[in-house]
């Protein structure tokens, strides 16, 4: 039994780590090192974040945001980032996926009310859907729904 066990481990360990090999390559962290002979150094905050980085895009002077998998403070400073410069452009709506989400952390929500003020000044507001249902109760607290 135990041996099986180990055995799948090993296994399930090696698949990993070469789906890990093809999504740098994939990503372009591995080409420039395999055409040198240098040590090449990668920094995996990078390559998570590009793996699992929201995407952002604009219909209708709505700007749409999908969020990947955890709304942390890694997630909200780049939202800040990337979002506050459409309200110079006079974005004032914002719609937020979540159906991915599993974790969101204070600085999430703080920056979600942030937008959400933000927005409320310019007339706008923001949109959020596919939200789970754990997180439901968390969100009606931080007055993130109310009008």
């Amino acid at each position: 039994m135990y041996t099986k066990f180990k055995r799948y481990f090993v296994i399930f360990i090696i698949t990993s780590f070469f789906q890990f090999l093809y999504d740098m390559k994939y990503l372009g962290y591995l080409s420039p090192c395999l055409e040198t002979d240098e040590l090449c150094c990668v920094n995996l905050s990078d390559v998570r974040w590009k793996l699992l980085n929201p995407k952002v895009w604009t219909v209708d002077r709505t700007v749409h945001v999908e969020l990947k998998r955890s709304l942390r403070m890694t997630e909200a400073t780049w939202l800040r980032e990337e979002l506050f410069p459409y309200f110079e452009q006079a974005y004032c709506r914002f719609s937020f996926d979540f159906t991915e989400i599993e974790s969101i952390d204070s600085s999430g929500f703080g920056i979600l009310l942030a937008i959400r003020k933000k927005a409320k000044e310019q007339g706008g507001g923001i949109r959020i859907y596919g939200l789970r249902h754990e997180f439901e109760a968390r969100f009606d607290f931080s007055s993130l729904f109310e009008d």
